[in-house]
């Protein structure tokens, strides 16, 4: 996995996840595919104990793996960012793993 890879993961993410929450129906979307990759993540060997785990390093070391070979996957088949306001399936799939990122990494209350 390169840092690349997950340079552009988190960059096309984070820009599909701003766009989503203007557009509920964006925001659905997103959360569907969000709910799809955690649940991949959790039937991974291994994956339920790190999802589950009261530290959070686990399940952010499984986003990290996934985003990174998400996105060579996709590039493999041909797939590349486009600019401004893309709502193409894998980037609301970016989008989802960077809100997954965002849940994981923030302050637990």
């Amino acid at each position: 996995m390169s840092e690349i890879s997950l340079r552009l993961a988190g960059d096309v993410g984070a820009a599909g996840l701003r766009l989503a929450t203007s557009s509920p129906g964006l925001l659905a979307k997103v959360d569907q595919h969000a709910a799809e990759v955690e649940g991949a993540l959790a039937s991974e060997p291994g994956g339920a104990r790190a999802w589950g785990h009261a530290e959070r390093g686990p399940a952010v070391r499984l986003l990290l793996a996934y985003a990174g070979g998400f996105v060579e996957a996709a590039i493999g088949r041909g797939w590349s960012p486009r600019g401004g306001a893309a709502t193409d399936w894998e980037t609301l799939r970016l989008a989802a793993i960077c809100q997954l990122m965002t849940d994981q990494l923030a302050p637990q209350a």
